[in-house]
């Protein structure tokens, strides 16, 4: 029934070569077919120039959505099998090949048996002479390892790197459950780890003022240690790869749990640090379960360590670098920029966190609004975080996910002083508050100040939004538009309609339906723009209209779906910005003798 469903056109050309090319017919098992034969391989030695050849039993497997689903190959030779390849699939003996460096580089459906065989002969190739390209990347070294269930992962923080030029130490593991442990406080030699930590990272997971629950040994190898998934095996590879003595590791690991144990400290935790292909330092987490017994249990004998298994832990690193790899692109131009943001509401917080997500990793967020029920459906916040103040729900959900990013809170203020004083410390300024007086005292401020401000609004149940970015200088600023430009017909005025206004039970403060994919769609653009000016990438236009949903009593921009730009420039006779500085001056004279 399947094969009628995915291509059997394909699927018959394939059995077809796999059988010209010597393969026969095994089985087909629960909708898996599988195909065996040899493969006739040659090489030259790269250090002899020898010739030299060989022949493997190989079996092909294709699975049931073959052939969108990749096929798999195993080596099956049964007097010298292939195993314990790092470019073998993980877990298994005679695991499968893993023939691509990578998925993007991997398996298309429109491949063929031929294309398929070759690849598998070029990775026998490389398999004899032991040269294996830099862009084939091996499983992780963690997949080697068995696990009772989910792989657990083992976080470590801004502190996890050992000192230079010492092999072996001590640490401590905060266990917050069967899938989550943090690594952190390394030391040297028998030092003890304190008994708190005080990474960024554990109050995120819930492991904050928490005592250690675990101490373990780690150990730096000069080379990247064989997987050995019983614990007597894996402490003489440590020694092997540590250059040490036979019995070092094994030393280390009972000066640290003694010769007996029971539970709960029953467990061996071991970290082990490596150069990887690239020369790059990496970690390996490993426990033991030395027993299972309540009574003290001697653990270090041979016979015992033999049967001890070995299992692995997922390394998950969350220093500031490793959080904002992904955005490191743009981070690295962010680092030195900080962000005034006026409004935490729905569009506010969404342009504050990914603010944040994008590197810049200074924020001073302003708003006295407390957030409720009906805004946690638009708002970062969740329902857990109902009646705290929308500036402090902002800063919980945003270092949750950046916690390297400092925000300050502030509460809304109409006293100028302080106003100034903040805008003079940021590199730009948001106003996301709706609150069209605040926003012509803040355009004062900004424009008095020389600093770009950016005014957000969505309008008509954010079917529309439009982004005003004022450069003192450059571009027209609040007063311009509202006083000037309103009345311009080329303007592109939105008109009065229904909001969806209500007023929430309880609340006594108007407010007004949108959805939330269009508030995140003009908080997008609006963080956008801010971050194009921090960039230096902003160029001349200035107004940006995003239209989520066209409008019937609307023309020109406003009535086409998508983002539309354009440039306004200060107008000569506008009471703020057109002002020079004599002008300037007159009015601050003025105004001293009015005062006088």
């Amino acid at each position: 029934m399947l094969e009628s469903w995915f291509y059997p056109a394909w699927r018959h050309r394939f059995r077809r070569d796999l059988a010209a090319a010597g393969l026969s017919f095994v089985r087909i098992e629960n909708q898996i077919e599988s195909w065996s034969g040899n493969l006739d391989i040659s090489w030259d030695e790269p250090i002899t120039g020898a010739y030299m050849s060989a022949s493997h039993r190989i079996l092909v497997v294709l699975m049931p959505a073959f052939p969108f689903e990749k096929p798999e190959v195993f080596p099956f030779d049964i007097d010298s099998p292939i195993r314990d390849s790092v470019h073998q699939l993980p877990g298994m003996d005679n695991g499968p090949l893993c023939l691509w460096p990578s998925e993007d580089t991997g398996w298309l459906p429109h491949m063929t048996a031929d294309e398929l065989l070759e690849r598998t002969r070029t990775w026998l190739v490389y398999y004899h002479r032991h040269n294996w390209p830099e862009d084939y990347r091996p499983p992780d070294l963690h997949m080697y390892f068995p696990t009772e269930s989910l792989r657990s992962f083992m976080v470590t923080g801004i502190d996890w790197k050992p000192p230079d030029s010492t092999q072996v130490g001590r640490f401590g593991v905060w266990q917050k459950d069967a899938h989550r442990a943090f690594a952190g406080a390394p030391t040297v030699g028998i030092r003890m780890p304190p008994i708190v930590h005080t990474d960024r990272i554990l109050p995120i997971l819930g492991l904050a003022e928490r005592p250690v629950d675990l101490l373990g040994v780690w150990f730096r190898l000069v080379r990247q240690p064989r997987p050995q998934t019983k614990l007597d095996g894996l402490l003489r590879e440590i020694d092997a790869a540590a250059g040490q003595d036979s019995g070092w590791a094994l030393n280390h690991l009972q000066g640290l749990l003694g010769d007996k144990v029971r539970p709960p400290r029953n467990r061996a935790m071991i970290a082990i640090g490596y150069p990887d292909s690239g020369g790059v330092e990496q970690w390996l987490f490993l426990q033991a379960r030395l027993s299972k017994s309540e009574a003290p249990t001697r653990w270090a004998h041979e016979r015992v360590l033999r049967s001890i298994s070995v299992q692995s832990f997922e390394t998950a690193p969350a220093d500031q670098q490793a959080l904002m790899r992904r955005t490191h692109h743009t981070a690295g131009e962010l680092a030195a920029k900080n962000v005034l943001i006026f409004g935490q509401g729905a569009i506010g917080s969404a342009v504050t966190l990914l603010l944040a997500k994008s590197g810049v990793v200074a924020l001073r967020i302003v708003d006295s609004a407390r957030l409720r029920p009906g805004n946690a459906v638009r708002h970062v916040g969740d329902l857990g975080l109902v009646g705290y103040k929308k500036h402090l729900v902002t800063k919980i959900e945003t270092c949750s996910h950046v916690p390297d990013c400092v925000i300050t809170v502030e509460n809304t203020t109409w006293e100028t002083q302080r106003l100034a004083q903040w805008v003079r410390a940021a590199s730009v300024v948001v106003d996301v508050t709706a609150n069209r007086a605040f926003s012509f005292l803040l355009n004062e401020i900004c424009v008095g100040q020389r600093r770009t401000i950016v005014f957000v609004a969505g309008y008509r149940r954010a079917a529309i939004g439009r982004i005003r970015i004022t450069r003192p200088g450059e571009d027209a600023c609040l007063v311009c538009y509202e006083s000037g430009y309103r009345d311009n017909l080329t303007y592109p005025r939105i008109p009065i309609g229904d909001e969806g206004a209500f007023v929430e039970a309880g609340c006594g403060v108007p407010t007004v339906e949108a959805s939330a994919v269009d508030t995140e769609a003009i908080a997008n653009w609006a963080t956008r723009s801010v971050l194009w000016f921090l960039q230096g990438k902003l160029g001349r236009d200035n107004h940006c209209l995003v239209i989520n949903d066209a409008l019937s009593d609307v023309t020109g921009d406003l009535a086409q779906v998508g983002v539309h730009w354009s440039s306004w420039q200060p107008l000569a006779n506008c009471e703020v910005c057109g002002r020079d500085e004599h002008h300037d001056d007159d009015r601050n004279d003025n105004e001293a003798a009015v005062l006088s």
